[in-house]
């Protein structure tokens, strides 16, 4: 029943409807690999149940292009003498899997900022977001629920989490998520 349905929507589709179904993780996993089976046999991407629904891993059907737009957006922020850093699932990723998480559906990555409050980091982020802007990304900042900023590199055709942190006290440094 399940393949029939994940067929005829094409494999993509919210998990609401089938929630009470997926008691654990152990038949989340069953479920996922069976997706995998219809898909590998209409000759389809990999999918992956997150969150969000299922769908394709997002990252890593579009691994060239998110790396060539942190790539882009890192060299942008060290010649703004910004220090960016890999964060969060990016991060974890990189590390435990040495590539993104099939799960995860963005890119994260911290800049350390000059301000040391958050009332500085605020008018701080205002002013890179409008020096992105002028280096041609389209910049969405989150205020003022979060500081965090969405750039889209429209040359690799992608968005880019980017979390402020600021050193607050000697010894520690804050993050606003």
């Amino acid at each position: 029943l399940i393949g029939a349905w994940l067929t005829q929507c094409n494999g993509l589709g919210p998990l609401l409807p089938m929630a009470e179904k997926l008691g654990s993780p152990a038949q989340i996993l069953r479920l996922q690999g069976r997706i995998n089976e219809i898909a590998a046999l209409r000759g389809g991407e990999h999918h992956i149940i997150t969150r969000h629904g299922i769908q394709r891993s997002y990252l890593l059907s579009r691994r060239d292009a998110f790396l060539q737009g942190a790539t882009r957006l890192i060299e942008q922020l060290h010649g703004m003498d910004y220090q960016p850093m890999l964060s969060y699932g990016t991060l974890l990723g990189a590390v435990r899997n040495q590539s993104f998480i099939a799960h995860d559906d963005d890119l994260d990555l911290l800049m350390l900022c000059n301000a040391q409050d958050q009332a500085g980091v605020t008018r701080e982020i205002s002013e890179v977001a409008e020096q992105l802007r002028r280096a041609g990304y389209r910049v969405e900042i989150l205020l003022p629920q979060s500081l965090n900023m969405h750039v889209r590199d429209e040359a690799a055709g992608v968005t880019l989490d980017l979390f402020p942190c600021w050193r607050s006290q000697p010894g520690l440094v804050s993050l606003h998520m």
